[in-house]
């Protein structure tokens, strides 16, 4: 059948219940359901809009897991996590609207959902993990909520139409390739808290102009900044010790560069690539110089 409504009285959809059914193309949700389990609608290619009921309380991972039709989905306001790979490869999903008792949005919950354009994440979210919207090409804009500390790894990896971001004044940690590949991006507003920048943080962001680091952050990773072609100005965090490997490499707009006087060590590469920089100022205190810096 093509539809199907799910008996009153029932209180979970277990796993797989209708994994595959390529036929679905509309189910309707009883008000006694509280749970659907792993991949109870994963595959279901031919799904294309579905609510869940306020009784629900439990959407497991993989639920919906390259659902490749599915292009609406209204969620119950009683759930507090985003399962793992709850979404994964909903390509045609447009649009989400997250219920303000969310806490918890697990790794790849939204991975590949390729036709997302915006995401609200409510101030209730204080966990989102890593990759959990990686490859949502089509993403424009995004408000995070002001109670996360870490933006995860890889969490926005791939996005290249996120044209601004602000990230808010709780996260002190921005983790590996979290914005990798972003290549619209051309505002990011940082956190006045940061202290960590973990490796390939922003790789290839082509569109960035400056960097403006708080004098908050205390540790660039490798590669931080590599490939970030259009940026034409940086201004480096006070409290900075070290410059690791290939932060700025290929930077090759970069025209001038005041290292702090906190600066030891400047490691290999570092600004290799950057073509431009008639000045680089070197403070007395640098110990170390890396090769091709």
């Amino acid at each position: 059948a093509q539809s199907y409504t799910v008996t009153d009285g029932v209180n979970v959809i277990g796993a797989e219940a209708f994994r595959g059914a390529n036929h679905l193309k509309e189910i309707t949700l009883p008000s006694t359901l509280t749970q659907l389990e792993p991949y109870a609608f994963a595959w279901c290619h031919g799904l294309t809009d579905i609510t869940i009921p306020d009784s629900v309380t439990s959407i497991e991972g993989y639920a919906f897991e390259d659902c490749n039709n599915l292009i609406k989905i209204k969620l119950s306001n009683n759930i507090t996590t985003i399962e793992e790979r709850t979404f994964i490869g909903c390509n045609r999903l447009t649009s989400i609207t997250l219920p303000d008792n969310i806490t918890t949005i697990k790794a790849h919950a939204f991975d590949g959902c390729s036709s997302l354009t915006d995401v609200t994440i409510p101030n209730s979210v204080t966990s989102i993990g890593n990759n959990a919207f990686y490859e949502c090409s089509r993403l424009m804009r995004v408000t995070l909520s002001n109670s996360i500390m870490t933006l995860a790894a890889n969490i926005f990896n791939g996005c290249n139409n996120l044209a601004a971001i602000t990230i808010p004044d709780s996260v002190t940690t921005i983790e590996e390739a979290a914005f990798a590949g972003c290549s619209s991006l051309k505002a990011v507003d940082l956190s006045e808290k940061l202290t960590d920048i973990g490796r390939e943080a922003f790789l290839n962001c082509t569109g960035l102009s400056e960097i403006l680091l708080p004098d908050t952050v205390t540790m660039i990773g490798a590669a931080a900044f590599s490939g970030c072609s259009g940026v034409n100005k940086v201004k480096l965090s006070a409290n900075l010790t070290e410059i690791g490997k290939e932060v700025f490499l290929n930077c090759e707009n970069l025209t001038e560069i005041v290292i702090p006087a906190g600066v030891t060590v400047i490691g290999d590469g570092a600004f290799n690539g950057c073509h431009k920089a008639a000045y680089i100022t070197i403070p007395a205190g640098v110990t170390t110089i890396g090769k091709e810096a």
